[in-house]
C-alpha cells in the first residue's frame, strides 16, 4: 500500500489473526514462525555481544490509518517494546506519527530519524500542526552520531524514493542501520533503485550494517541477489531459500527484508495486524565478541547530515 501523488496504490489487505485482542482495541496479532527469542535480546546500548532486537514494518500510514496518530504510534511503540527491540524501521509513515513514535519510545533510549518520500493529504487528518510529510523513519535504541539521505532513481511523475541512514552504536560497534521504501513496479525504476541501494551499501558489508524495509520484490528477483550475495537476511535460512519459507510480509509473499552485516544468528517471526496491509517483520540477530572486537575502530564513512526540519 502506497500513498503519495502519482503512487500506485496497492490493495487493502485487513489481516484479522486469532488470539486476544490488543490493549490497543483496534487490532489483534498473531505470531508467524514462533516468536523471536527475547529473553536475551538487548537494545542498540545493550549488553555487548548480546542479541539485537530488530523491527521492521509498513505503517500503512496513509491510506489504512489515515494519518491517525495515537492509536498507530501506540501499537508501533507496543510491538517495539514487548519483543525488546533495539532498532525501528518504518515505512509509509505521516511526520505526525514518527514524532509520537519517537516521543514513546524516547521513553526507552532510542532517537530517530524522519525523511519525507512525498507529501499525503492524509497526514493532516489528525494532525494539522506537522504538515503532510509522508515517507520513512530509522529509530534506534542509542544515541545517533550521523546520517545521511541518498536520493535513489524515481520516474517523474511518483513518489520519490530514499535511503535513510543513520550510524549508531550497537554492542561497543559503530553500526550503520539504513531503512527504504521501494516503488512498487518496474516502470517506476524499482531495478534501478536496488541497484543504488546496492552500491550506497557495498563498502558497509565488511562492517557492522543493518539495512531492511520496504523493497516491493520478491527473493527470487535476480536484481535482489547482489544484496543476499553480500549480507545475511534476517529470515533467510541456511539453504538461502528464504523465499520457500513461511514468513510472508505482505499477502502470500515476502517483500520486506532485513539484511544483516557482521550480525550472526539471525532468527525471524511477524506479526499480523488489522492497521496495515504489511505484516510486521521481527527478528534477532548476535553481534558476537569476535566480531566485535574487530570492529571496535570507530567511523564507517557516513556522511554527516542533519535532518531536524518539518516536511510537509
Amino acid at each position: 500500500m502506497n500513498d503519495g501523488s502519482g503512487e500506485r496504490h496497492w490493495p487493502l489487505l485487513a489481516v484479522a489473526v486469532g488470539g486476544v485482542l490488543l490493549a490497543l482495541g483496534f487490532s489483534s496479532v498473531g505470531w508467524a514462525g514462533g516468536p523471536p527469542r527475547s529473553g536475551s535480546a538487548v537494545g542498540a546500548r545493550g549488553d555487548a555481544y548480546g542479541k539485537l532486537g530488530v523491527m521492521s514494518f509498513n505503517v500503512c500510514g496513509g491510506i489504512c490509518r489515515h494519518g491517525e496518530v495515537a492509536s498507530t504510534a501506540r501499537f508501533v511503540a507496543r510491538v517495539a517494546t514487548e519483543r525488546g527491540v533495539g532498532v525501528v524501521l518504518l515505512q509509509e509513515l505521516c511526520y505526525s506519527q514518527f514524532r509520537q513514535v519517537r516521543s514513546l519510545l524516547a521513553r526507552r533510549g532510542f532517537s530517530g530519524r524522519f525523511e519525507a518520500q512525498t507529501r499525503s493529504p492524509a497526514c493532516a487528518n489528525d494532525d494539522t500542526r506537522h504538515g503532510t510529510g509522508f515517507g520513512v523513519a530509522v529509530l534506534v535504541r542509542g544515541h545517533i552520531t550521523h546520517s545521511v539521505v541518498d536520493h535513489l532513481p524515481t520516474s517523474p511523475g511518483v513518489e520519490h524514493r530514499v535511503l535513510l541512514g543513520v550510524t549508531t552504536t550497537i554492542a561497543g560497534r559503530p553500526t550503520f542501520v539504513a531503512g527504504v521504501h521501494l516503488s512498487p513496479s518496474p516502470r517506476e525504476t524499482l531495478r534501478e533503485q536496488l541497484g543504488a541501494v546496492e552500491r550506497f551499501v557495498r563498502s558497509r558489508s565488511g562492517h557492522p550494517a543493518i539495512v531492511g524495509g520496504d523493497f516491493n520484490t520478491v527473493p527470487g528477483d535476480p536484481a535482489l541477489e547482489p544484496m543476499f550475495a553480500r549480507f545475511t537476511e534476517l529470515d533467510e535460512t541456511r539453504a538461502r531459500n528464504s523465499e520457500m519459507g513461511d514468513l510472508p510480509t505482505f499477502a502470500a509473499k515476502k517483500i520486506d527484508y532485513v539484511f544483516l552485516s557482521r550480525f550472526v544468528e539471525p532468527q525471524a517471526s511477524t506479526v499480523a495486524t488489522a492497521m496495515s496491509d504489511h505484516r510486521v517483520l521481527l527478528g534477532t540477530a548476535t553481534a558476537t565478541a569476535a566480531t566485535a572486537a574487530a570492529d571496535s575502530t570507530p567511523g564507517i564513512g557516513v556522511a554527516s547530515v542533519a535532518w531536524d526540519r518539518r516536511p510537509g
